[in-house]
Order: structure tokens, then C-alpha cells, then sequence
């Protein structure tokens, strides 16, 4: 930039270049997160923005205590939007995050088994629902509270673990 003009309280500045600034990963990295409440989702899609997240999908699990009718979901996106336009303003991030509209487990699974380049990463803590997977499917760590006792529970942590790779191998 050069400098046109200078005045007591104005400054009038030519741009003659312009430098392009990519600050994006280029690892297509996406969260698939359960919905959760109050400020605790902000908090997820603020630091999955800041971590360079390229797409989040809300989920609506078994357990997800977010009740989201249509008008409730179209309003939350918005919310959501404005989070991740913040997060990006912060980190220094020049693209937003893909946002997809919150979808059912089930329905996200299905689509997604297709694609041979997931990569899953599971909160498993249970060593019989570990035993059971292949050797080479199973996450050296894993962390966070064992799958519920319910069978609709496990079998759901077992239909989650078994056609995907952990991101610890």
C-alpha cells in the first residue's frame, strides 16, 4: 500500500497488491458431536474452530437432552454460525467451518460408512466391548465413561467401533 494523501485527522491510502493469506490445515478434519446444552456447544465449536476443524456435524443421539424442533434448529444454526465466525476471528482462521444441520446418529453413520477415509475416534472405556473388536480396530486409549449397561447401549458402541478405524493406529 502507498500513502495518497495525509490530512490532520484522515489518511488516504492506494492498495497496489494484494497477498493472500492460507491459514487453513489441509487435513479435512471433521467433528461429528453430539448436541450438547447451554454453553458447553459454544465451548466445543469454538475450540474445534480454533483447532482447525473443517466441518462440524451436530448429532441427536439416544441421549441428546437437546429437544430441536424446526424453528428451535433453525435458530441454533444461526447461533452456532456466529460462534464459529468468532472462534475464526480469534484464531486467525480466514474460512468457516462447514456447519451441517443437526442430524440422527443413525442417519450420519449410514452416509458416512461410505466414506473410506473416516477415521473414528471413540470414547470406549469398556474392555469387554474392546475384546471384541479386531486388534488392529482397536483404540490403544480410550477415554471417557463406560458405554451403558442397556443393551440398545452397547450394541450401538459396538456397531460404532467395528466398521471404523481409531485414530490412535
Amino acid at each position: 500500500a502507498e500513502l495518497t494523501t495525509l490530512a490532520k485527522r484522515a489518511v488516504t491510502a492506494a492498495v497496489s497488491s494484494k497477498r493472500s493469506v492460507d491459514r487453513e490445515s489441509p487435513l479435512p478434519l471433521v467433528l461429528a458431536q453430539g448436541v450438547a446444552r447451554g454453553d458447553k456447544m459454544d465451548w466445543i465449536l469454538q475450540k474445534a474452530t480454533e483447532l482447525g476443524v473443517t466441518r462440524i456435524v451436530p448429532l441427536v443421539t439416544e441421549r441428546t437432552e437437546v429437544k430441536l424442533d424446526e424453528d428451535r434448529a433453525e435458530r441454533r444454526m444461526l447461533h452456532w454460525r456466529s460462534v464459529l465466525a468468532g472462534a475464526c476471528e480469534q484464531s486467525g482462521r480466514t474460512q468457516l467451518p462447514q456447519l451441517d444441520p443437526p442430524q440422527k446418529l443413525d442417519y450420519w453413520l449410514d452416509v458416512e460408512r461410505k466414506n473410506p477415509a473416516l477415521r473414528l475416534a471413540l470414547p470406549i472405556a469398556s474392555p469387554r466391548t474392546r475384546a471384541r473388536m479386531p486388534a488392529k480396530l482397536r483404540p490403544r486409549r480410550a477415554p471417557g465413561p463406560t458405554p451403558t449397561r442397556r443393551p440398545a447401549g452397547r450394541r450401538g458402541a459396538q456397531m460404532l467401533a467395528r466398521p471404523f478405524l481409531s485414530v490412535a493406529n
